[in-house]
């Protein structure tokens, strides 16, 4: 089981103990083979022994990939040839030969020296044991040595065949579980059935060969060429069974497999099954900028070393999927959730190394939300856990934090109904179900609406109305947030050039995330919009984060730029909660600075918060952008913003929002009053250059 991921280290000694004692033993059996019985001679058909020590290393070689119930697996058709040398050749000389043949094949094949001296012990102290129950049951003759063909013999020599198999498999079995850090039993459940129906099979096929060699040298040809046909045949079936459960990319199993390997395993859990299962869900952080930057070739190349660089960090003891794009998927069991949570954190920093591309290394982040089952108790579907680790990845991505559990830090009850409805957006865009309300940012010094900011709601059929934070955040981290932004502007572009019509002087302000921000088509999108609203580009205003623009500051620029161009004007939204640069902003082409509602809240009890706003619409003010100030709640913090300088105001005291329907109406018979309060700090925002009357 695993153990954070000290549970291969903490084994080592005993794996390496066990190679050790295999290996010693297949020498020493060997050897006694050629200085205790001194046998040497081949049976009057030497030739067979040759073809049969030659077909030994030929199978072990090109070992074949056969189909089974849950995936592929290699069997080595060496065992069939092992077998008919067994009855073949003449002495306990087939121990040496098998040890010898074993050897001469892991060189060809280039495998480890500990695995090599392991394997040639083990098919050596394997074959010695089965001659041990022929000697025993009286039939160690072999046809070479003329023993008849009797029921006796036979079942003597399904005996031995048994026990050669018997013993391979399970001192293959304890060297899996020792190197794996799992059990034995464990091991044996998940391969016995296996490598009995492959392996065990082929041995039997020994006495066949060695009767038909013996027979008739010509009945052997046939028989190897169904053989090989028959090999063929699995071949091709279990590589189309390889490519329907593993990503072609890299490598690793997809989806599919995945969930079904996760619902064995959470059927083989019960109410008191000891220990966790933990699943993760591991997605990169704005890798669509690798591929629109740097071209799918790169990305590719990425995702490939990604896939490689996690399933070696995690070992045997996890089992790691790409689910599809940039989302990996990992699975794996612990004693204790700390082992999970360890791992997820080895998952995180692996992720966090540079990644070579064409020699230039690139930095990658991503984040990983880990769901586990709870000890004592029975698991939940495959599927809740998938959802569960989801929303623990999204939650992770959303705050930042690399990591994170479900049930620690995020809502049980509350995020997988999140989820769900992010799952049902797309068919909501789809459906109309989306629609957009509109709160008035208004110059109250002048009695002035100067543009309304589109809201989304979604009308569900059965929820009713949702607010925004509660399928927006996630949706921005989803390829979802694509057609969720060009509804929202079709229909905010359109609403406003009827108020336009109707003669209202107002534009829009529209939020956009940042994966629109970057996206080089998008003023394009945009105009053709516009241009189908009949809506003048100025009109628009778009808010942006901070955080958004700085993602990757030059071709945020670049878009920006070709925005205002067109006569789009772009204000920086939530000011003052991300990590700007007062050079970053000076250096972009911006036209306001919009103060987070969370400084404007508690302005009149937090003189830290006054400070703040009434530094930025200094800062506002020097750098020729105009200031807007979001949550005036209230008429108390409506005048205390007008003292500090900033006229342009957002909030409840002013307009809730409303309906498209209801925008007219209250267009028309909204208050115009100017309000006559003290003389602001600053400048009104018609002296502000670039500012906005």
């Amino acid at each position: 089981m695993l153990s954070g991921h000290a549970a291969v280290p903490r084994w080592r000694w005993q794996y390496r103990t066990l190679v050790t004692l295999v290996a010693l033993t297949g020498a020493v059996l060997s050897a006694r083979s050629v200085l205790v019985d001194g046998s040497s001679g081949l049976g009057d058909h030497p030739w067979l022994a040759v073809l049969f020590t030659v077909l030994v290393v030929v199978g072990e070689i090109r070992p074949v990939r056969w189909l089974r119930r849950d995936g592929t697996t290699f069997i080595a058709p060496s065992w069939a040839f092992v077998a008919a040398l067994l009855f073949t050749t003449e002495g306990t000389l087939v121990v040496t030969a098998t040890m010898a043949t074993s050897l001469v094949a892991d060189v060809v094949r280039r495998r480890s020296p500990v695995r090599m001296v392991f394997h040639a012990g083990m098919r050596a102290t394997a074959v010695a044991a089965g001659l041990g129950v022929l000697e025993l049951l009286g039939h160690r003759a072999t046809l070479a040595d003329g023993a008849p063909l009797t029921s006796s013999w036979a079942l003597s020599a399904m005996a031995g065949l048994l026990v050669i198999h018997v013993c391979a498999a399970l001192l293959l079995a304890g060297a899996k579980a020792l190197g794996d850090g799992t059990t034995l039993r464990r091991i044996l459940r998940r391969d016995a059935l296996v490598g009995f129906s492959t392996d065990g099979l082929l041995l039997t096929l020994g006495p066949v060969l060695a009767v038909l060699g013996r027979a008739s040298p010509a009945l052997l040809v046939p028989l190897l060429v169904t053989w090989s046909l028959v090999i063929r045949s699995g071949e091709i079936a279990a590589a189309r069974q390889h490519e329907a459960t593993h990503d072609p990319l890299t490598g690793l199993p997809n989806r599919r497999l995945f969930l079904e390997r996760l619902r064995e395993a959470v059927a083989s859990r019960g109410a008191h099954s000891t220990g966790v299962l933990g699943v993760m869900i591991v997605d990169l952080d704005d890798f669509k900028e690798i591929n629109d930057n740097l071209g799918h070739d790169v990305g590719d190349a990425v995702l490939i070393e990604l896939g490689t660089r996690l399933r070696d960090e995690t070992g045997p003891q996890a089992m790691v999927a790409r689910l599809g794009g940039d989302e990996f998927a990992l699975m794996a069991s612990s004693p204790d959730p700390e082992g999970i949570l360890a791992l997820g954190q080895l998952v995180h920093d692996a992720l966090g190394r540079p990644v070579g591309s064409n020699g230039f290394p690139l930095t990658i982040s991503g984040s990983v939300g880990i769901a586990m089952t709870d000890p004592g108790q029975l698991p939940p579907p495959a599927s809740k856990l998938m959802r569960r680790a989801d929303v623990a990845m999204y939650s992770a991505k959303a705050a930042g934090t690399g990591v994170r559990v479900f049930g620690n830090d995020v809502d049980r009850d509350d995020a997988p109904g999140r989820l769900s409805l992010v799952s049902q957006l797309g068919s909501a865009i789809e459906a109309g179900e989306l629609t957009v309300h509109y709160q008035p940012i208004t110059d109250v010094r002048r009695g002035m609406t100067d543009r309304l900011e589109a809201l989304v709601r979604w009308e569900h059929p059965t929820l009713g109305r949702i607010g925004p934070s509660d399928f927006v955040p996630m949706a921005e981290q989803t390829d979802l947030i694509g057609p969720l932004t060009a509804r929202v502007i079709d229909e905010a572009l359109r609403d406003c050039a009827g108020w336009i019509r109707d003669g209202h002087d107002v534009g829009v302000a529209i939020n956009v995330s940042a994966r629109v921000l970057h996206d080089l088509r998008f003023p394009v999108v945009l105009a053709d919009a516009a241009r189908l609203a009949q809506l003048p580009p100025s009109a628009i205003t778009l808010e942006i984060t901070e955080n958004s623009v700085l993602r990757e500051p030059g071709r945020a620029a670049r878009v920006l730029a070709e925005l205002r161009a067109l006569g789009v004007r772009v204000s920086v939204d939530d000011f003052g909660t991300g990590f700007s640069s007062l050079s970053s902003l000076r250096d972009l082409p911006l036209d306001e600075l919009k103060i987070d509602r969370r400084f404007v809240g508690a302005i009149l009890d937090d003189t830290d918060d006054e400070i703040i706003v009434r530094t930025v619409v200094a800062l506002a003010s020097q750098m020729g952008l105009s200031t807007v100030a979001e949550g005036a709640e209230t008429s108390a913090i409506a005048d205390r913003l007008l003292e500090l300088g900033c006229d342009v105001l957002q909030g409840f005291h002013l307009a809730r929002p409303m309906p498209a329907l209801a925008v007219g109406e209250w267009l028309t018979n909204r208050p115009r009053v100017v309000v006559l309060d003290p003389a602001p700090v600053g400048l009104s925002p018609s002296d502000r250059p670039g500012g906005r009357p």
